[in-house]
């Protein structure tokens, strides 16, 4: 593979949310908010398509994985509940708050 993201996920022993990104030369850590909630069903789909969205757009790799990593925290920190035990990210988080799929940042 010429380039690898490694999703943190929940599981780790940290109060951010910590993905590895590997461009075949150099690692990167990607950091966000860790959000202490059950309504994060479809996170691991959703990043997925949102990077493939964010290279379909013509961003570099690296650029669509950090901008794919702040739709899916959009999505996490306004989850919708299904019950009273589990919910799923709301994928309408990041439009609504006007980014519209903008790049995050390539450099922060």
């Amino acid at each position: 593979a010429k380039n690898v993201i490694v999703k943190g996920g929940h599981r780790l022993a940290s109060d951010k949310a910590l993905d590895v990104f590997y461009d075949g030369k150099n690692y990167q850590v990607l950091e966000g908010p860790l959000f202490a909630t059950d309504f994060n069903h479809g996170a691991g789909c959703t990043f997925a398509a949102a990077i493939a969205a964010g290279i379909a757009k013509g961003y570099s790799v690296f650029k669509a994985c950090k901008t794919a990593k702040a739709f899916v925290a959009a999505g996490i920190e306004h989850g919708v509940s299904i019950n009273p035990y589990v919910g799923h990210i709301w994928h309408g988080a990041y439009n609504e708050a006007e980014k519209r799929m903008v790049a995050a940042d390539e450099n922060n």
